[in-house]
């Protein structure tokens, strides 16, 4: 039976101290650190839900990292990662089967109420900057344009979309549209969108009506509908027809938009991509007047 062990005496610990005296600053090998990140690996693919827990229970023990701590651990990293060798030490090329268990984890994990919502609170708020969009985006286009890759790419989707076979009754929303609440939702964050990138004509015609000191509401939300202008003191509606209005689908959901708006007492003019072009200060006042007039 194994006597149970006391505190450590002076000399004991004296002698650990010795010990450790050679080993300051040690630094792991690569080979070391490449064996101890695939064993990492392949215990959290294997138990992912006990790996978890068992990093869960190591956080909760060390406390919350302080926003001082995350700064510099960001830094770090950041300066860390400008080396295009310490990026490839770190850098591993997935297997298919990698990827498969990878994403049965992360459908997993998203399964656990306590993991989502803690997800969605560290991102609320939070956005990438337009440098970091564009490396994604110059990233995933040199990804793509590798035939392997997308051929790749092609056969995992397809592999995955058998599995989750969304097609007719197996679908959630199958036989069933959108509630009116959930279109007015998406209309206004759709208007916000806009609003923060408008066309040349819309600057154009923003810019008319200010000088003509014309009070009015861009991409307002009527409904669940975003108009480009809304004129309140006439109750006139202006929209700013692109090329890509003449296209026949987008001619009929136009139609069908016009007939709406109009049937709930609101006045509308379209003014046209080639008007803009010939006179657009011209076009924008005769509609006001062609209104006014009605």
């Amino acid at each position: 039976m194994a006597r149970k062990r006391g505190p450590l005496s002076e000399e004991t610990k004296r002698k650990i101290a010795e010990s450790l005296k050679g080993r300051t600053g040690h630094k792991h090998s690569e080979e070391t650190k490449r064996l101890m990140a695939e064993k990492a690996r392949e215990r959290h693919i294997k138990n992912p839900e006990a790996n978890l827990a068992k990093l869960k229970k190591a956080n909760d023990a060390r406390g919350p990292v302080t926003d001082e701590t995350r700064k510099k651990l960001s830094e770090a990293n950041h300066k860390r990662f400008q080396d295009p060798n310490e990026r490839a030490k770190v850098t591993h090329e997935w297997t298919d089967e990698e990827r498969a268990a990878a994403s049965i984890e992360r459908s997993k994990r998203w399964e656990n109420p306590e993991y989502r919502e803690r997800v969605i609170a560290a991102h609320v708020g939070k956005k990438r900057n337009i440098k970091t969009k564009a490396k994604i985006a110059d990233k995933a286009k040199e990804r793509w344009a590798d035939p392997e890759f997308k051929k790749k790419m092609e056969s995992i989707n397809k592999a995955a979309a058998q599995k989750r076979d969304m097609s007719g009754a197996n679908n959630g929303m199958y036989g069933r549209g959108h509630t009116y609440e959930t279109k007015v939702k998406m209309a206004e964050a759709l208007s916000k969108r806009l609003k923060d990138n408008q066309t040349p004509l819309e600057l154009e015609i923003s810019r008319i009506l200010d000088s003509v000191g014309i009070q009015y509401e861009k991409q307002k939300v009527i409904g669940f509908y975003v108009v480009d202008f809304y004129i309140p003191g006439i109750n006139l509606i202006i929209e700013a027809d692109g090329g890509w209005h003449n296209e026949p689908e987008r001619k009929e959901s136009d139609k069908k938009r016009d007939i709406w708006l109009r049937s709930e007492g609101y006045n509308l003019v379209r003014i046209t991509q080639d008007e803009i072009k010939r006179n657009v200060s011209e076009s924008v006042m005769l509609a006001l007047i062609a209104t006014k007039q009605q």
